[in-house]
């Protein structure tokens, strides 16, 4: 027998199988708000309890290398999740093990290929999408708190917090959870300003667990146009080498590193090489020693972007093509030449990017030195909904509404950081991950509208789409689907009722066209959560079932690592009884034709 790094496809199915079924049975046991915690112990920390699902599923550990990769891409995959609607991670992984099942069943009796098979999965899930969006609704406090109750499974005191938060401050508001150093929780407001658009490399994340980057009391140099000339690279490069590069050479002052902000629609491709050179340094780093940098990019709402340019107090730094109107501007003060550009930076408090937004806390001209607004906050607030009521009356498209309305968003939207206290570090930890949960549900909802939750709107729309088929080949993928739907359902239904009685509920959720809630033992349509909660889970099983399906062989790092005899006596023994069946006499394999 040659030994070999190779796993062929039939052994690495039933690998992968065995895995998301580990998985999946593992985060049942905290599936929704009758689940129980998970004690997590690493080494000498604290052991921390938990219904998280990510942060469950990220200590699971496997000795095996396919076990290990099924697990990691679940975990890194469903970061996803976490980072735009707070929950999920239970629901997709759970799914992902009932759908990758019944893929199987359907490639062994169809003999379909894989491609074929995923491309399919992947069209359908794109119509149930479509199909949930159509059921959002714009959220009012009172949803969000319904919505947070959810989150935090039955938690009244967080979901009357945030409540009170939406109540105040608006839609708007950006809710930032942190812990508290008392056993009380608390709430700090600030008042800042918010940009569509953030950072273009993970390089600038200083807060892994959280995929943000936080810089705080900045120099602001904002870029009125794309760094794309010998000129623009050339101030690039002297901010980031005076602020950054030359404290950080220089070991003995690093702390003089200047806090650095640069903001530009867009970077050109002649700064690439030196930026190349920033990334590797920074990726090398650990969150504590990372240089205070963050580059925001990408921009494309000009109006809103010179709005905060303005409130910072920054100068904008132009690209001139007449010479000499550039040298009349450099003797007045309004254009940069590399001694002066450090002039032209802007300031505020705390600047906060992820992947999409940034915020920007207590820009320097937005108040004035007793606390009061800012005329030229003031102004600009009253000019912008003067403009939009105009707008308004005149029958102005959405665009033109629109534009005014994020401008005005932006303008006014607060920070408002929930300091979660407790006890003990356990018990913060805990209330923690809940109350995040629960706050980036509210603020996808915000954004982007609210449906029912417990997969409810996945569940729905699945079934529509089944129900309005003609019988194409659409019809068997969607009703793998929608069947993986009703499993979870039950399973979710079982940790209150007998499977019966589980069964029964699903199907006058449909009837009634609203998920059970199994606190309050009632339909009282108050199991709510982000529209997009459904959407962005199945999106993510999408990804996790491409990966898986579209592999057919594994190859470990060595052939000791190959180590599944088990697997392959299984495998071969279920081939052995198949051949020998399929001999017998009067014995007809009958498989469906997709």
């Amino acid at each position: 027998m040659i030994n070999t790094n190779i796993v062929e496809k039939n052994v690495l199915r039933l690998v992968q199988k065995e895995t998301l079924e580990i998985l999946k049975d593992s985060l049942k046991n905290s599936f929704g708000p009758m689940g129980s915690y998970t004690a997590i112990k690493k080494g000498d920390i604290t052991t921390k309890y938990t219904k998280d699902g990510h942060t469950i599923l990220k200590d699971i550990n496997f000795t095996r290398p396919i076990e290990f990769t099924v697990k990691e891409d679940l975990v890194d995959l469903t970061r996803h999740i976490v980072l735009n609607v707070g929950d999920g991670t239970t629901s997709a992984t759970i799914l992902s093990s009932i759908i990758f099942n019944k893929l199987m069943e359907l490639e062994k009796n169809s003999g379909i290929s894989p491609a074929i098979l995923v491309d399919t999965f992947k069209d359908t899930v794109r119509k149930i999408c479509s199909e949930i969006r159509t059921h959002k609704n714009e959220p009012t406090p009172e949803d969000m708190y319904k919505i947070a109750y959810i989150s935090t499974n039955g938690n009244k005191k967080v979901s009357n917090t945030i409540k009170d938060i939406y109540d105040e401050f608006g839609m708007g508001v950006f809710i930032d959870v942190t812990i508290s150093n008392t056993s009380d929780s608390m709430i700090k407001i600030y008042d800042g300003m918010t940009l569509e658009s953030g950072f273009g490399d993970n390089c600038f994340i200083n807060n892994s667990e959280k995929g943000i980057s936080r810089v705080r009391n900045p120099h602001i140099y904002v870029f009125e146009d794309p760094i794309d000339t010998p000129e623009m690279v050339a101030f690039l490069e002297k901010i980031i080498l005076d602020n950054i590069v030359i404290p950080y050479q220089r070991q003995d002052t690093i702390q003089d590193a200047v806090p650095t902000v640069i903001l530009t629609p867009k970077l050109s491709r002649d700064t690439t090489s030196y930026l190349n050179y920033v990334a590797e340094f920074m990726v090398k780093l650990p969150d504590s020693a990372k240089p205070p940098l963050l580059i925001i990019s990408n921009i494309y709402n000009q109006e809103q972007y010179m709005d905060i340019a303005q409130m910072c107090g920054a100068k904008v730094i132009k690209k001139y093509i007449d010479p000499r109107l550039q040298e009349k501007d450099i003797q007045s003060g309004l254009a940069p030449t590399p001694e002066t550009i450090h002039q032209f930076s802007g300031f505020c408090e705390l600047v906060e990017a992820d992947v999409n937004k940034s915020k920007f806390i207590n820009p320097e001209r937005m108040y004035n030195e007793d606390g009061t607004e800012s005329d030229l906050f003031i102004g600009l607030v009253n000019y912008l909904e003067a403009e939009l009521k105009s707008a308004k009356d005149n029958g102005e498209d959405v665009n033109v509404t629109g534009n005014l309305k994020r401008r005005i968003n932006s303008l006014k939207s607060n920070m408002v950081e929930y300091l979660v206290g407790g006890v003990a570090m356990s018990d913060r930890d805990s209330l923690r991950d809940l109350v995040e949960d629960a706050v980036l549900n509210c603020r996808s909802a915000a954004q982007d509208g609210f449906g029912y939750g417990a997969n409810f709107e996945g569940l729905r729309a699945s079934k529509k789409l089944l129900d309005n088929n003609n019988g194409s080949v659409d019809t068997v993928m969607n009703n793998i689907i929608y069947e993986s739907y009703v499993e979870i359902s039950k399973i979710l239904y079982e940790t209150i009722n007998t499977k019966e009685n589980a069964e029964e509920l699903v199907k006058e959720s449909l009837e009634r066209q609203t998920p059970y809630n199994i606190v309050t033992k009632s339909f009282d349509n108050s199991v709510l959560s982000s529209i997009q909660s459904d959407i962005v889970v199945l999106d993510t099983i999408s990804k996790i079932i491409t990966l898986i399906v579209t592999c057919n062989q594994y190859l470990c790092q060595t052939p000791a690592h190959a180590n599944y005899l088990d697997e392959i006596k299984e495998v071969s023994l279920s081939e052995g009884l198949k051949n020998l069946t399929n001999k017998e006499p009067g014995i007809i394999n009958h498989h469906k034709k997709w």
